[in-house]
């Protein structure tokens, strides 16, 4: 049995550089499923998956993919509606099926797992998918910007009387969180046991039931992966690590466009040419795509 077999058949994770060499221009939404990752290309109506050893597009994925998301060892997907302009429709890839789940009214449904379900919002509230249903969480906030899990617990970021607010989600019922930051989370991003919050300005962490200001440096993209905070610094848009001293930038990176992604063994980035880079903590320090 040659290597690229045995890979696939044990579902040994390969090196972050090898997606890294196969992966085209523009690959974006990294995300893990089964040993597997999978990924779309902006301007490409395709979903497409690395096993390891190859990179090939899904057969019979639904046109007009906005977004995926792993929920346990099934993929979740939202698509443009192609009955329905305007509309978005919601998909789960499973065994190497798709099925269609619903289609609602919103365009972008923040999809979320959560305790082993798929979260979504719309203009009602916080809903789940529950088989091919979709449910309403009794209790929830309106107008949802966000939504994030952290430590057996759903946050999510709402207005609430033209306030930022976070209420925390365990199942059951929400709780508003006291002394959010004024100017608004954009992106979280979970590490040692803190959440760390990206708003317009600043970055902040909440730990021990507290808000505390984490860094008064500005960016634009933040996540952590394997002890490392990483950040993309406003103006320069370059990469570097977060930490108790500061903001470092790590040398040789180009600079960034759009989101951090963390999938298959690493941190990945498109740079602004579209080729997809990946940061390792183990020299060599960077690995660019070709395409």
């Amino acid at each position: 049995m040659t290597l690229p077999a045995l890979l696939r058949r044990r579902a040994i994770p390969s090196s972050p550089a090898a997606l890294v060499d196969r992966a085209p221009a523009d690959s974006h939404n990294l995300t893990d499923v089964g040993g597997k990752t999978y990924l779309l290309v902006y301007g490409r109506d395709a979903l497409f998956c690395f096993d390891g050893s190859s990179l090939a597009a899904v057969p019979q994925a639904p046109v007009g993919i906005t977004r995926i998301v792993a929920v346990g060892t099934d993929l979740y997907l939202t698509a443009e509606s192609d009955r329905y302009p305007g509309l978005t429709s919601i998909h789960r890839y499973r065994n190497g099926r798709f099925t269609f789940i619903a289609t609602t009214e919103a365009s972008q449904l923040l999809l979320t797992s959560f305790c082993g379900r798929a979260y979504f919002r719309l203009q009602s509230g916080l809903w789940y998918i529950n088989g091919r249903d979709l449910v309403p969480v009794v209790g929830s906030p309106i107008d949802i910007l966000a939504l994030t899990v952290f430590e057996q617990e759903l946050y999510v970021v709402h207005h609430d009387s033209e306030v930022c607010a976070i209420s925390s989600y365990r199942g059951s019922s929400f709780t508003r969180l006291d002394g959010v930051p004024a100017d608004g989370p954009f992106e979280f991003a979970a590490l040692d046991e803190a959440l760390y919050i990206r708003t317009r300005r600043h970055v902040y962490v909440w730990a021990r039931s507290t808000f505390s200001l984490a860094s008064s440096g500005r960016f634009t993209a933040l996540a952590a992966y394997n002890g490392v905070l990483y950040a993309k610094a406003y103006g320069t848009s370059k990469l570097g690590v977060l930490d108790r001293t500061g903001f470092s930038e790590l040398a040789n990176t180009p600079p960034l466009s759009g989101e951090i992604n963390i999938a298959r063994g690493g941190p990945y980035f498109l740079d602004r040419t579209g080729r997809l880079h990946t940061h390792q903590t183990n020299a060599p320090p960077l690995r660019a795509s070709i395409g």
